[in-house]
């Protein structure tokens, strides 16, 4: 099933940068923080990213903070494997 994964970056006071993620498909919601752009960016190619797409999406969430991207396919039980953790979306 085709879903948007949603990438946000956000500071911590005293601290670093952390990175969430949230992959929406139909019926639900996978989430998945990391505490560093490595977790981050070796997670994507563990997703299947090329890494040339991986490099212009990089480039879009350190300009804005934020990225999106469209038409990834990952099941529930892919994702639950990766360790995200799911919620219920009411429709």
């Amino acid at each position: 099933m085709s879903g948007t994964l949603h990438i946000f970056s956000r500071r911590i006071v005293n601290g670093g940068e952390i990175y969430q993620l949230n992959y929406t498909m139909t019926g639900g919601t996978f989430a998945k923080v990391f505490g560093s752009h490595h977790e981050l960016r070796n997670f994507l190619l563990e997703l299947g990213l090329e890494p040339s797409a991986l490099d212009s999406a990089w480039t879009t969430l350190t300009r804005s903070g934020k990225l999106t991207l469209d038409d990834l396919e990952i099941t529930p039980q892919e994702a639950a494997a990766l360790g995200m953790t799911h919620a219920e979306v009411d429709c």
